[in-house]
């Protein structure tokens, strides 16, 4: 662990000044380097001095020039090459460890209120500074940020600190002027989902959490009516698991039906297009329009299959059998190819998805029975279920008599009666399964989407994964990780680069 002797400076305003000046002589990214590796001793260091807390803002200003000129400078070399990837990172960490600096003495200072507060609110505006950042270039958010942010909601709420008044010189954070507000502010920002939007409108969608966070309702007991919800000993906040599931202990329910219908309704003044502001509001109110949608129709008998593991499992268990049917083919010269890679079930597959299906060779694989609703909806599948429990952002694997098997992700679930309705999107393209090359002996499983197209995405099961890191597949060229579209406790879904 660093020690404060590794600083490059005493901690003291005057020391501190010299050396932030010393920076400006170097080219930005040394310089940047330079004050990162200071941030990262802040935040793991014992703190001495007379005032850390005023040494630390003066480092704000050069923090926030550097790090913003990193981001343009990577965006105006995107797609990322070596060069542009480490300046995008250097942005994000020069933003993470200032952060999580300030969080260390705002948990230190947490009987003097008034620095307490400030060094809070500093931690709170730089992480929202991160998460923009990360977004910006497509990165899974900092797990070890959002924890650390949940500790300092806890300490503000036993203090009393969320709603008080807190004025800072910074211009950059002069938008909010409470914890609450910065509180609110990176939770809508992360709830908006931003890794699915464009870099233009991950910006828009920044300033809209900070326009309108005071609209989000928070409630920490467990009620029905609650939209999302942040677990205080976990990490970032999440959509609803499930509309009879609890909330989890120590978490915070959050509600964003007064906001998503304000948006609807046009009562709020945002700069996106409208597409976005309409795709951005049905998210925010549980795409209650389509479920309100269904129209009278016969319902289609179908099955879901659910989990990455079960659906992975089925998929390589297909894979084998189609090829064993290929080289039977070869060998006897009849019948025309019956399998191909859209998922369309063999003749002996059929009563795979059973209620007591047989294996085949993926173990034992329980699926449910499901009806396919009629709604209006282009995007989105509507099913109902009376069996089963499923979770929101799960993926499940959709299966009809006679047709192609659709790869879905499950987004909202509402109950109807004695029923769940079951928001479905399907997840278009030619879905293959490929076992992941690990030294360690794991056996893993990776589906790739289309990876012949330049539009080629890959999905992994739960973990952590960064941006620039090459994924070896048996059988196939090794992939790079791109931009993260997806992350949430059942997988992780990135844009790829087939190597060559």
């Amino acid at each position: 662990m660093p020690t404060q002797t590794s600083l490059p400076f005493p901690l003291e305003s005057e020391s501190a000044t010299a050396w932030l000046q010393s920076l400006s002589s170097l080219p930005p990214a040394n310089a940047a380097n330079r004050l990162n590796q200071a941030w990262k001793t802040l935040s793991t260091s014992p703190l001495s001095g007379d005032n850390p807390l005023a040494t630390m803002i003066g480092m704000v200003p050069p923090t926030l020039h550097l790090a913003q000129g990193l981001a343009v400078f990577a965006r105006a070399e995107w797609p990322a090459n070596a060069k542009s990837c480490k300046a995008a990172k250097l942005a994000i960490q020069l933003f993470r460890h200032a952060s999580l600096a300030f969080a260390r003495l705002a948990s230190g200072l947490s009987d003097d209120g008034e620095r307490g507060r400030v060094a809070m609110f500093y931690a709170l505006q730089l992480a929202g500074f991160c998460l923009r950042t990360g977004a910006r270039f497509y990165e899974a958010p900092s797990a070890s940020l959002w924890k650390k942010s949940a500790q300092l909601y806890v300490l503000a709420e036993k203090q009393r600190w969320l709603n008080q008044a807190i004025s800072v010189k910074v211009a950059d954070f002069k938008n909010a002027g409470t914890l609450d507000a910065v509180f609110k502010r990176n939770l809508l920002f992360t709830l908006c989902a931003p890794n699915r939007y464009s870099e233009t409108e991950i910006d828009q969608l920044f300033q809209f959490a900070g326009q309108t966070q005071h609209l989000l309702q928070f409630n920490r007991h467990d009620v029905g009516d609650f939209d999302f919800y942040w677990e205080l000993t976990d990490s970032e906040p999440k959509p609803r698991r499930h509309p009879k599931w609890p909330l989890p202990k120590d978490s915070l329910a959050i509600s964003t039906q007064r906001l998503g219908r304000a948006l609807q309704q046009g009562e709020i003044s945002v700069d996106m297009a409208v597409a976005t502001r309409n795709r951005l509001a049905q998210h925010l109110l549980g795409y209650d329009q389509i479920f309100s949608s269904l129209t009278i129709g016969p319902a289609q008998p179908a099955r879901l299959l659910t989990g990455f593991a079960a659906v992975s499992g089925y998929l390589q268990g297909e894979d084998r059998l189609s090829k064993i049917m290929r080289l039977s083919e070869q060998n006897h010269g009849s019948r025309a190819t019956l399998h191909n890679m859209t998922l369309m079930p063999l003749e002996h597959e059929k009563s795979f998805f059973n209620q007591s299906p047989k294996s085949n060779g993926a173990g034992h694989l329980d699926s449910f029975e499901v009806r396919l609703l009629r709604s209006t909806s282009k995007q989105f599948l509507v099913a109902e279920s009376t069996t089963g429990s499923f979770g929101n952002g799960d993926i499940a694997l959709l299966y009809r008599e006679q047709l192609a098997a659709k790869l879905v992700i499950i987004r909202q679930q509402t109950l109807f009666e004695d029923a769940s309705l079951l928001l479905l999107e399907p997840i278009p393209g030619k879905i293959e399964p490929y076992a992941i090359d690990n030294p360690l002996g794991r056996q893993q499983c990776a589906l790739l989407i289309d990876a012949e197209s330049a539009s080629a995405e890959i999905i992994l099961p739960p973990g952590k994964y960064g941006t620039q890191t090459d994924i070896a597949l048996a059988h196939f060229k090794s992939v790079t990780l791109l931009a993260c579209v997806e992350h949430n406790p059942w997988f992780n879904r990135f844009k790829i680069r087939v190597g060559s």
